[in-house]
C-alpha cells in the first residue's frame, strides 16, 4: 500500500494545498496505533491536512489515515452480504472510505456494497461525516470524479461499478446541494432531476437495467453537472430573483501534476503515469468551468496535458527521462499560469 493519504483519486474531500494559513498549535492532537502524531509529521504534510481538514479535523483524520496504512484495523469488519469485506477492498476504496468516514468506514461501506448487491441505490449516508474537509477555494463547484467513473465503468457495461460510483457522487451532492440551491434553485433542481432519473433506472427493483438503459442516464446527469458547474462560474441567478452571485474563480489541483513531476525527475515512470492519469481527473473535474471562464486558457492546458500524453500515454512505451520530464514541466507551468489568469 502507498502511503499516498493526501492524493488518494475517490475521496470525497476537496482541497488545495496551503490554502488554509496553519496558526496555533494542532487542535485536538491524536496518537495514531504506533504512537505518530501529525505534529511530528514534516510541515508539508502538516500543512496539507490543515488545508483540507482545518484545525479541528486535521489531527484526528490524519491519525485514522496513517492507521489505514501501518494497521488494518480501520477497515477491519464483518462481511457484505456477498461475503467480501472492506479490508479486502483495493487501496484507493479503502482510503476513501476511511479519510471521509472515519471509525464508520467499514459501516458505511457496507451499507453501500449491500445496496450495490442488492441493486438499490442508498438515498442518503447512513452516518454522520465526523471530520468534514474544509472548502475548498471554489466551494460552488459540484464535483465530477465519481460521475466520470460511473460513465467509464457503464461504458465498459460494469452495472456494479457504475452504480457504486453513482453512490459516490450522491455523498458529494448530498453535502453540496444547499450551497448550490443558494446560487441558484433552478441549477440544483436540474441537476437533482437528472440525479433521480439516473437512480431510478439503476435502482428499480424488479429487474437489472440494460447497458442501453443506464449509460444514456449517467452520461446526461454528468452532462448536467458540468453544465451546472459551467454556469456557476459565469454566474447566475439566485432562482429567478435577480440576485447576481458570481462563483468564485474554477482552480486546477495542482498536487497530483506535482507528484507526476517528481516522479519524473527520478525516472520513475510508472508512479509519473499513475499520478498524471490523477492530475487528468482533477482536470476533468474543473475543464468546463474553465472553458466558460476563457476557451483559450482550456485549450492552453489542453494541449499541454494531449503534449504529455503523446509521451506516456502509450503504457508500453518507454520514453527518455529527459523527454517526459520536460512535458511534465511545462504543464506545470501551463496550469499554474490558467490558475492565475483565470483568478485575475
Amino acid at each position: 500500500m502507498r502511503t499516498r493519504w493526501w492524493w488518494g483519486p475517490h475521496v470525497l474531500v476537496t482541497a488545495l494545498l496551503l490554502a488554509y494559513i496553519m496558526g496555533g498549535e494542532l487542535a485536538h492532537a491524536q496518537a495514531a496505533v504506533d504512537g505518530q502524531t501529525l505534529a511530528s509529521q514534516s510541515s508539508r504534510t502538516q500543512q496539507t491536512f490543515m488545508g483540507m481538514y482545518g484545525p479541528g479535523c486535521a489531527a484526528q483524520e490524519w491519525a485514522w489515515q496513517h492507521d489505514l496504512v501501518v494497521s488494518g484495523s480501520m477497515v477491519d469488519g464483518p462481511p457484505a452480504t456477498d461475503g467480501q469485506t472492506l479490508n479486502a477492498q483495493d487501496d484507493d476504496t479503502q482510503l476513501a472510505f476511511v479519510a471521509v468516514w472515519g471509525p464508520a468506514a467499514v459501516k458505511e461501506w457496507l451499507a453501500e456494497h449491500n445496496a450495490v448487491v442488492a441493486h438499490r441505490v442508498l438515498p442518503t449516508p447512513v452516518t454522520g461525516i465526523p471530520c468534514p474537509a474544509a472548502r475548498s477555494v471554489n466551494p460552488d463547484a459540484i464535483d465530477t470524479g465519481h460521475l466520470v467513473d460511473a460513465v467509464g465503468a457503464a461504458g465498459n457495461g460494469n452495472l456494479p461499478e457504475a452504480h457504486a460510483n453513482l453512490n459516490q457522487f450522491r455523498d458529494v451532492w448530498n453535502t453540496t446541494r444547499a450551497d448550490i440551491r443558494k446560487m441558484s434553485a433552478r441549477v440544483a433542481d436540474a441537476v437533482q432531476a437528472a440525479y433521480d432519473q439516473a437512480a431510478a433506472v439503476i435502482s428499480d427493483p424488479s429487474r437489472a437495467p440494460q447497458q442501453s438503459e443506464y449509460l444514456p442516464v449517467l452520461q446526461n446527469l454528468l452532462k448536467a453537472v458540468q453544465n451546472a458547474d459551467a454556469e456557476l462560474a459565469r454566474g447566475t441567478d439566485n432562482g429567478g430573483t435577480g440576485a447576481g452571485a458570481l462563483a468564485e474563480p474554477p482552480q486546477v489541483r495542482t498536487g497530483n501534476l506535482g507528484e507526476a513531476v517528481d516522479w519524473a525527475s527520478k525516472a520513475d515512470l510508472t508512479n509519473t503515469r499513475d499520478e498524471f492519469s490523477q492530475f487528468q481527473r482533477d482536470w476533468e473535474r474543473v475543464r468546463d468551468a474553465f472553458r466558460a471562464r476563457s476557451s483559450a486558457v482550456a485549450d492552453r492546458v489542453e494541449a499541454a496535458i494531449a503534449r504529455v500524453s503523446g509521451v506516456i500515454g502509450d503504457a508500453g512505451a518507454n520514453p527518455p527521462q529527459a523527454e517526459y520530464l520536460a512535458a511534465l514541466r511545462n504543464l506545470q507551468q501551463v496550469v499554474q499560469a490558467a490558475n492565475d489568469e483565470v483568478a485575475r
